[in-house]
């Protein structure tokens, strides 16, 4: 599979990720930027803006300027009502004093499961331990051998998925081999049938407790609504941000079945799952997520509709394609844009809000996460479109953690840990001390030195002497070829055979 390009990022400290990211850029808004918000025509809708303490459903429909209420003093007569009226906004914003960065307790020598537990807490595992099993008594036709997971195998069966993001094979099957060479580490904590039988099963929600489709109270996202909840609660309780904060879009990947997928083409990830993404501009935290949709209101280059409530104003712009976002920190002030023509005709101008403006200066945030994020991901082939959505909030938890690390207070750090480093360490801690694997027997004792090791040679393998001996041959008549040799004795056995002659 191939792996995003690691330029810049996965090696340096975040210092010098924030230098890189805020040099100056002078350009304004760009065609191919990613704050275009829909070129599916076949999807449309009015989109759901959080506003913090109130959610409303906004319909932005395009209106000329005599179909648009006029100034009326100050300011609009209901401040907590959307308006057209743009009287007296961002003339009395505040200077930004808050102090950003991390908001939790752990200090500087903490463990990278540590942080990651911050945002992913243990009473989680709990939750999917409860479901998954639950999901597995539900349907008893396809689990006759089912036996209970427990909160260890969870995190032992999260923690091959955070090997996977870091060691990708080929084939899926070269995970589960117990060739030393390929991959010992999965094959020696979880047995195939085992790890298939919790993937089939896994579950965070009861899926009977939701409405089916086209009824009353349904909710397409219901089986990943646990971990969307989680994250609305632990991204934000863990971090402060600062005053350039970031809205753009993040693809997941996926290309099955879903209600809400769309089709961007101009995109690197053209088929997916949306969501509209807030982080701040200078760390790349990740704050918030919601699963998008919006309208389709301006058509033209220059075209603008604006809407407020209180001193929010909602801004729907059309360049190339169309943009919208929000503030609470810009008036209603335009800028001219102007455009490269080709030679000889005149270069276009028109009009753009001085908010989208400052955007260009500040969106590097959610693009950022989603490259760090993209590194070491943790989502692999399914056929359920949730099971995405689950694998994406658990890497961005991962990458969360490591901003909170390399952010902790009381640093520099004498030894600073890479991203790679970091996810290795949450692979290791998850999975513990965990196996599946049963040994049977009393354990084998052999003389000291005595180990298997492979074939130095030109054709790799010879003669088992073993199987020579006692006259085992193949289905075809010939002698059984090992790979395989004593690293004492010098003799070419099988396995079977070296167990045998070294008890």
């Amino acid at each position: 599979m191939a792996r995003p390009r690691r330029s810049h990022l996965s090696e340096l400290d975040l210092q010098a990720l924030i230098d890189e990211v805020n040099e100056d850029n002078d350009s304004d808004y760009r065609a191919d930027s990613d704050i275009e918000i829909s070129e599916d025509e076949s999807h449309s809708g009015s989109p759901s803006i959080d506003l913090g303490e109130s959610s409303s459903r906004l319909d932005l429909d395009p209106q000329t300027e005599s179909e648009k209420p006029g100034p009326s003093g100050d300011g609009p007569d209901h401040p907590d009502e959307w308006t057209y009226d743009m009287t007296g906004i961002g003339t009395n914003v505040r200077d930004f004093t808050q102090v950003s960065g991390p908001t939790h307790p752990l200090d500087l020598d903490a463990e990278p499961i540590e942080y990651f537990f911050l945002l992913f807490p243990v009473s989680f595992f709990d939750t999917m331990v409860t479901e998954t099993n639950r999901y597995a008594r539900q349907h008893p036709e396809i689990n006759q051998r089912w036996t209970p997971v427990t909160v260890p195998e969870l995190k032992a069966y999260l923690s091959i998925y955070f090997y996977i993001g870091i060691q990708r094979l080929s084939d899926w099957r070269d995970y589960r081999s117990t060739d030393e060479i390929l991959n010992p580490f999965v094959s020696n904590l979880m047995i195939r049938n085992r790890f298939e039988e919790i993937n089939k099963n896994f579950h965070l929600a009861d899926n009977t407790a939701n409405p089916d489709r086209g009824r009353a109270g349904h909710n397409p996202l219901h089986r990943v609504q646990p971990i969307l909840d989680l994250a609305k609660n632990t991204w934000p309780a863990n971090f402060q941000p600062g005053k350039n904060l970031c809205v753009d879009e993040a693809m997941i990947k996926f290309k099955g079945r879903c209600p809400f997928l769309q089709y961007m083409p101009a995109k690197p990830t053209k088929w997916g799952i949306k969501a509209w993404a807030i982080c701040d501009s200078k760390t790349f935290y990740m704050l918030d997520i919601n699963i998008y949709a919006d309208p389709k209101c301006v058509k033209n280059p220059g075209d603008t509709v604006r809407m407020r409530k209180g001193n929010v104003q909602v801004i729907a712009w059309f360049d190339q394609r169309k943009v919208t976002l929000a503030s609470n920190a810009h008036d209603a002030s335009d800028t001219i844009l102007t455009r490269r023509a080709r030679p000889n005709t005149p270069r276009p101008e028109y009009s753009q809000p001085m908010a989208i403006k400052q955007y260009n200066l500040n969106y590097f945030g959610v693009d950022k996460n989603d490259q760090l994020r993209q590194y070491y991901s943790i989502a692999s082939k399914a056929h359920k479109y949730w099971k995405y959505i689950f694998w994406f909030i658990v890497d961005v938890c991962a990458v969360n953690a490591y901003i909170l690390y390399l952010l902790a207070p009381g640093g520099p750090r004498p030894k600073l840990m890479s991203h790679k480093q970091f996810n290795l360490s949450l692979v290791r801690s998850l999975a513990g001390n965990f196996t599946s694997r049963k040994r049977m027997g009393r354990p084998l004792k052999r003389p000291a030195g005595h180990e298997l090791t492979r074939i130095n040679t030109k054709r790799g393998q010879r003669d088992c002497v073993g199987c020579k001996e006692v006259g085992k041959k193949t289905n075809s008549g010939k002698a059984v070829q090992t790979k395989l040799e004593c690293l004492s004795c010098g003799k070419a056995l099988c396995r079977p055979c070296f167990e045998t002659k070294h008890q």
